[in-house]
């Protein structure tokens, strides 16, 4: 784990994969935790904001926790890419 700075340049690049292939506007949230309930409370306080949440880099069995969660709590979807593919 190199940290959630590490990740920066990766995650903006994801996003503009996701605006020219599939014309989704998105932007990269780096979390500097590995907390899960941190990381779920960050989440689900900012759901208001977006139409969906595509968690990126959070090892198992974490990622099943955190996606399993938040899916319950909020009203949109969310899901793990690296676990689904």
């Amino acid at each position: 784990n190199l940290g959630a700075l590490a990740s920066k340049p990766v995650m903006e690049g994801k996003s503009v994969l996701f605006k020219r292939f599939a014309d989704v506007n998105s932007i990269d949230i780096e979390l500097d935790t590995e907390d899960p309930d941190e990381i779920i409370n960050a989440v689900r306080l900012m759901g208001p904001t977006f139409g969906g949440i595509n968690l990126e880099d959070i090892k198992a069995p974490e990622c099943f926790i955190i996606e399993q969660r938040l899916k319950e709590e909020m009203d949109i979807p969310v899901f793990h890419d690296d676990q689904h593919g």
